[in-house]
C-alpha cells in the first residue's frame, strides 16, 4: 500500500464531481501528444508520451545517401535522436495524479512516540504551482491507500484490464528510455515513462489497457468524500498539515 497522498489538479466543477461521485476522467495518450505538438502546451502535454526514445550519440548512427547514379555515401550522424509510438498504445486512456511520499516529500514538524505532524516541503509546493495553470485549477487531496482500493475493486468487478503505478523519468541525454528487450517483453509499460523535464510532477498514473475515443472516458467510483478533500486554492498546500499515528504504539 502507498504511504503518502495523491493530489489531482483540476477545475473546481470537476473537483466536486470527483469528490461527490468519484468521477475519474481518462484521456488518450495521443491527446497529450497533440496538445504539445500543435499548441506548444508543455505543462500537462508531452510530445513524447508513450514513446520509445533513442539517442545513439555521436559515432553510433550513420546516414546513407544515394546519388542519381546509384552510388551510396555513408556519413556519420551527429546529435541524432528519434522516437516512435505504438499506434494502439497511443490511444490508451490515462489519468494522472501527483504522489507525495510521506518519507521523501514531507518535513516533520512535530513528533513523539505515537504521533507525527508533517508538511509538504516548500520546494515541492513551489514546483507543483505549475500544475494549477495560473490558479485556474485547484488541488484535490486524496488518501492514496483508500483510493487505490476503490480503483482495484472497480476494475476487478468488471474484469477490465488496467495498470497503475509511478512514472519513471529519464534524461534525454540517455541512449534509451527503455531497452528493446524490455519493450518487446511488455510494450504496455511504456506508458509509465516520461522525460525528466516533467519530474517535478511526481506522477502516479492509471492506464486503461485498451483504446478509448477522442472525447476520453469517465468512470464513477461512487462517493469519495471519506478520502478526498478539495483545497480552495493552490497556495493552501504549503500550509497543509498531515498528522500520522502509529497504532502499534497505542
Amino acid at each position: 500500500m502507498m504511504r503518502g497522498i495523491l493530489i489531482k489538479y483540476c477545475e473546481r466543477k470537476h473537483a466536486e464531481s470527483f469528490q461527490k461521485e468519484g468521477v475519474v476522467h481518462f484521456e488518450r495518450l495521443k491527446t497529450f501528444i497533440e496538445q504539445e505538438s500543435k499548441n506548444g502546451e508543455h505543462i500537462i502535454a508531452d510530445v513524447l508520451e508513450g514513446a520509445v526514445y533513442r539517442n545513439p550519440g555521436p559515432g553510433k548512427t550513420t546516414v546513407t545517401i544515394t546519388d542519381p547514379t546509384g552510388k551510396r555515401f555513408v556519413l556519420p550522424a551527429q546529435d541524432v535522436q528519434y522516437n516512435f509510438t505504438d499506434s494502439a498504445i497511443e490511444n490508451w486512456g490515462v489519468c494522472s495524479f501527483t504522489f507525495l511520499d510521506f518519507e521523501k516529500d514531507f518535513d516533520i514538524i512535530e513528533r513523539d512516540n505515537v504521533h507525527a505532524t508533517l508538511r509538504v516541503k516548500p520546494s515541492i509546493c513551489k514546483e507543483l504551482q505549475a500544475l494549477s495553470l495560473g490558479s485556474t485549477r485547484v488541488p484535490i487531496i486524496i488518501g492514496a491507500g483508500a483510493f487505490e482500493k476503490r480503483l482495484f475493486k472497480y476494475f476487478h468487478e468488471r474484469q477490465e484490464a488496467v495498470r497503475w503505478g509511478p512514472v519513471r523519468y529519464y534524461s534525454l541525454d540517455e541512449e534509451e528510455n527503455i531497452s528493446s528487450e524490455d519493450y518487446q517483453e511488455d510494450p504496455g509499460k511504456i506508458i509509465f515513462y516520461k522525460s525528466d523535464g516533467y519530474a517535478y510532477e511526481r506522477e502516479y498514473r492509471v492506464g486503461l489497457v485498451h483504446p478509448i475515443n477522442k472525447k476520453g472516458k469517465n468512470i464513477s467510483l461512487g462517493s469519495l468524500t471519506d478520502c478526498v478533500k478539495i483545497l480552495d486554492n493552490p497556495g493552501i498546500l504549503k500550509n497543509m498539515r498531515v498528522e500520522l499515528s502509529d497504532s502499534k504504539q497505542r
